[in-house]
């Protein structure tokens, strides 16, 4: 008999050490979760801390001044927000303004250059170009909608025979 009850405390004995590894097992499983949890969570407050020292976390303040802001200052500005990870929120707002001023420099030379093509020599004429220009195309959209309003009447009255 004290066979038997050796090889049932050798059964026991070994389902103990089963126990315990797949106990040591679970434990270090659960320590493994909580490490990956842990760099997660602190990957996360350092993508936060980048934000806040970049000055992007206020949403509500940048979507309250982009409404404001023209269609061409806004494309630039959402084109350049892709830097806007690399540098400070003053850097890039500094960049931003002198990609627009760059543009708007660029724009004011081609109109300087149309000025110089069609010979006006001085600032005060190509001020006077731009009201006879404006002042041309307002009696064009005027001589226009009367054009189509007067077509419109007048269909009524042509029948064809």
């Amino acid at each position: 008999m004290e066979v038997m009850i050796d090889g049932a405390n050798g059964c026991e004995s070994e389902r103990e050490e089963e126990r315990e590894e797949e106990e040591e097992t679970l434990h270090m499983l659960m320590m493994n979760v909580i490490d990956s949890y842990w760099i997660i969570l602190k990957e996360r407050e350092k993508r936060k801390s980048v934000i806040r020292e970049h000055g992007l976390i206020d949403v509500y303040r940048i979507l309250g001044r982009e409404r404001l802001l023209s269609n061409e200052e806004q494309s630039v500005r959402v084109l350049m927000r892709r830097f806007a990870r690399f540098l400070d929120a003053e850097t890039t707002e500094k960049l931003i303004q002198s990609f627009l001023n760059e543009k708007r420099l660029i724009k004011r030379i081609k109109c300087l250059q149309t000025y110089h093509c069609l010979g006006i020599k001085t600032l005060a004429g190509g001020e006077l170009y731009e009201r006879l220009r404006e002042k041309r195309e307002k009696t064009r959209e005027r001589m226009k909608a009367s054009l189509d309003l007067i077509i419109k009447n007048n269909k009524c009255y042509y029948i064809m025979y």
